[in-house]
């Protein structure tokens, strides 16, 4: 699918780490997959989304969502069939340090840490 090889090709590129691509064809009508990426710093995080909208634009993907802001630590670029999620490091670390759950709702990914979040469907 090229909007997966575009996203891991320009997170791999731009030093992203602890890159995690997650099917969720078999979840999910409005995706094939969601990546998650982590960024070191807040700097890195809000570049990075920007490039990773350069890359889907120029190659005639178009992007359907793009949310957060770098200083929330965590933003979201959809395009296509892919949903990339990109976290900073000590986001990350955070949730790896809890007891984590996966859920798919709607269209975005969520790692949820403690808590409930309802009408949504475990992956």
């Amino acid at each position: 699918m090229k909007e997966l090889e575009i996203a891991l090709k320009t997170l791999d590129d731009h030093k992203a780490t602890e890159i995690e691509s997650i099917d969720v064809r078999n979840h999910n009508p409005f995706a094939s997959y969601i990546v998650l990426a982590t960024c070191s710093n807040i700097r890195a995080l809000g570049a990075l989304a920007e490039i990773l909208e350069e890359e889907f634009e120029k190659n005639n993907i178009d992007i359907r969502i793009k949310e957060g802001q770098p200083d929330s630590g965590w933003m979201i670029v959809e395009a296509g069939e892919v949903i990339v999620h990109l976290l900073l490091d000590v986001n990350r670390k955070i949730g790896k340090s809890e007891r984590k759950k996966r859920w798919f709702c709607n269209t975005s990914f969520f790692l949820a840490v403690g808590g409930s979040i309802f009408s949504c469907q475990k992956l």
